[in-house]
């Protein structure tokens, strides 16, 4: 996951349009052994996802979502 990355796909698509790009990836990996690159892009995409969803759910501002998001993924890792 990269933040940079998720903050311009939260900031610059709706959740159809990352939906797409979802599909688009997972059409794109089948029959491939590697698929690391992949699985970082539908990472960020998943995690854009679920902050725009959030915010939608809590009336929330994405830029809360964020910091809540990352928030807890070091909470998991640390």
């Amino acid at each position: 996951m990269n933040i940079t990355t998720i903050k311009n796909l939260v900031e610059n698509n709706t959740i159809s349009s990352l939906e797409k790009m979802e599909l688009t990836i997972l059409d794109s990996i089948e029959g491939k052994n590697d698929i690391s690159e992949e699985g970082d892009q539908l990472s960020n995409i998943l995690a854009a996802k679920q902050i725009i969803e959030k915010a939608h759910e809590n009336g929330t501002e994405v830029k809360t979502e964020i910091r809540l998001f990352f928030k807890g993924v070091r909470n998991i890792i640390g």
